[in-house]
């Protein structure tokens, strides 16, 4: 099954993530205004080192989940957040008008 990706840029920084039954999954995230992420945060997740400034998780990992480990970056998860809600009640919207 594919995944449909969303980006939520901030600033210089964005993230890359998909809505799937009303949750979001945060595929990837980057700051261009951070040196280098320290990669031993993310000992307990699958997480992979891309370009100087970014991290991909393969597997996806929950809004939540994200947030907790890069909570330094609040409101770029908020923007992610609010971005989700708009294509959640797009979704809903649409849904409604096929019946």
């Amino acid at each position: 099954m594919a995944v449909e990706l969303s980006t939520t840029n901030l600033g210089r920084q964005c993230a890359d993530w998909a809505l799937t039954d009303g949750q979001v999954t945060v595929f990837g995230f980057v700051d261009s205004d951070s040196n280098r992420l320290d990669m031993a945060r993310f000992d307990r997740v699958n997480a992979l080192w891309c370009e100087p400034r970014g991290v991909a998780f393969p597997d996806g990992l929950s809004l939540a989940r994200v947030h907790s480990i890069l909570s330094e970056y609040h409101a770029l998860w908020c923007a992610v957040s609010e971005q989700a809600r708009v294509l959640r009640d797009s979704n809903a919207r649409q849904c409604c008008d096929e019946r």
